[in-house]
């Protein structure tokens, strides 16, 4: 699940992932709902890894609660010249393109925020670059690939202040 927490460290709202892989399933239940709520002003939900995919569920999810602001934890990126058994996810391998969709679907800004560190693979590279997208499916900015930080921006602006975090 996916907690959006205010101000005063208040949970105020819990998104549990609806769409797990099958070896999600082996360890939880998956959501059945994709709730809204009002945060720093905007009204927003969450989708979760490789959710972004079910784009038609989420769509008819928020058909009667329309958000302005999702939010995408994420772990995607591979290496260039990574070869996937379908042409489709050669050719778009961070989900740049869906995620586009996605931001021009529900007319809503999009930031993904991709770990730039895989527990399960720690060898692995070419992860972070966390982005955020306009609604017109335009990424306003990039984080750095493979670097462990933070990064302060204002929604629909596309700059940022980055903090590393010490190696």
């Amino acid at each position: 699940s996916y907690l959006h927490v205010d101000t005063a460290g208040e949970i105020v709202s819990a998104v549990s992932k609806n769409g797990l892989t099958p070896a999600e399933q082996t360890f939880f239940a998956p959501g059945t709902e994709r709730p809204v709520m009002q945060f720093a002003g905007r009204r927003c939900t969450t989708v979760m890894c490789r959710e972004i995919d079910d784009l038609d569920s989420i769509a008819a999810q928020l058909q009667a609660d329309p958000v302005d602001l999702v939010f995408w934890p994420s772990m995607v990126g591979n290496p260039p010249g990574t070869i996937h058994p379908t042409p489709e996810d050669t050719a778009d391998l961070g989900y740049f393109k869906r995620t586009a969709v996605l931001a021009q679907r529900l007319d809503a800004f999009v930031v993904q925020s991709n770990w730039p560190q895989a527990l399960n693979t720690p060898e692995s590279t070419y992860l972070g670059e966390s982005k955020a997208y306009a609604p017109d499916g335009e990424i306003l900015l990039t984080l750095p690939r493979d670097a462990a930080g933070f990064g302060v921006f204002t929604l629909g602006e596309c700059a940022l202040r980055w903090t590393p975090l010490p190696a």
